[in-house]
């Protein structure tokens, strides 16, 4: 006579797959911790603030190299119609732009990566009074420019200016002298309006 074959309880895959699937389920979840969130890789202000500063030192970057690019295609636009702000307010206009470091130098790979993160990053402005700017991006505020519809307007009121006193101009004349002499004209003319004379250095320094 055969002995009697031990009972197992257990449920068994090959018969019931589905209720041998869902304890495999439960066994995991019950033994797996708990999901955490992750604050790894997250900004606070500070970095934030950083990273913008950067952004915004590349986009003055690219401009003023696209600038340069066009002053020598197009010379004639640039007669202080561009300009840049500094972060003092100053207005500077641009005849010409060039970056003083605008190339990469052989070497090691952290000579490389120095030169590449100081490449463009100070340039020369050469305003169309002959003045001689030389700034870092870091300086500069804001990139201002004057529209062309702007600058026809300004030339369409000088002219009409000078139409208006056009007579009164040649009848103060005298003889012998040259009633139409040279005068700016259109945004040539308010570049060379007087300004005022800069403020005075403080005597002691401040913050």
């Amino acid at each position: 006579m055969a002995e009697p074959r031990p009972r197992n309880d257990a449920p068994n895959p090959a018969r019931n797959p589905a209720e041998a699937a869902g304890a495999r389920g439960n066994a995991r979840v019950g033994n797996a911790p708990e999901p955490r969130t992750s604050q790894k890789g997250a900004m606070d202000a500070q970095q934030m603030m950083g990273v913008r500063d950067l952004f915004w030192d590349n986009v003055v970057r690219d401009m003023l190299n696209a600038l340069s690019v066009l002053a020598q295609q197009q010379p004639d636009q640039f007669d202080g119609r561009f300009a840049v702000l500094t972060r003092w307010g100053e207005r500077i206009p641009i005849a010409q732009v060039f970056p003083l470091f605008a190339c990469s130098i052989p070497g090691t790979q952290e000579d490389r990566d120095k030169s590449a993160a100081v490449q463009c990053t100070v340039f020369r402005i050469v305003t169309p009074s002959g003045e001689v700017f030389t700034l870092p991006v870091h300086e500069i505020r804001s990139m201002h420019t004057l529209s062309s519809e702007l600058v026809e307007r300004m030339q369409n009121a000088s002219a009409k200016a000078e139409d208006s006193d056009g007579e009164g101009r040649r009848s103060r004349s005298r003889p012998g002298d040259d009633a139409d002499e040279s005068r700016p004209f259109g945004f040539a003319a308010y570049t060379s309006l007087p300004k005022l004379p800069p403020a005075p250095a403080p005597d002691q320094p401040h913050e």
